[in-house]
């Protein structure tokens, strides 16, 4: 998101595409980052980016997501803007970490990060 080290390090100077949300529950880890698990119930809200694949290269390995046993994943989810749905692909909790987020992590309800940590 726009102001945080994600957006600061790989999409300097750009601004989001839209604004939406995704199915899912959003926790903050006492790491200090925010973590998603996708749900059907839920909604967490954030922002889409249209970005190169070089950038896409970075947030990846940002993510750590190409490690033996990663905390984030890939995966294209439905995207809920003011507009239309769309698809996009978005960094969510891996299934195998997903009961010790839900123990160790404080849930953000109102889904929405900016508001939560700010």
């Amino acid at each position: 998101m726009k102001g945080f080290s994600g957006h600061n390090e790989y999409l300097t100077g750009k601004e989001p595409e839209a604004k939406g949300y995704i199915k899912g529950e959003l926790f903050h880890l006492p790491e200090g980052y925010p973590i998603a698990i996708e749900n059907s119930v839920s909604e967490v809200y954030g922002e889409i980016y249209c970005v190169s694949e070089e950038s896409l290269s970075g947030i990846r390995e940002y993510e750590d997501i190409d490690e033996a046993d990663p905390l984030y994943i890939e995966k294209a989810v439905k995207v809920y803007t003011d507009r239309e749905v769309v698809q996009a692909a978005a960094f969510l909790a891996s299934k195998r970490y997903e009961k010790q987020i839900r123990e160790k992590g404080v849930p953000v309800l109102s889904g929405r990060w900016r508001d939560f940590i700010l």
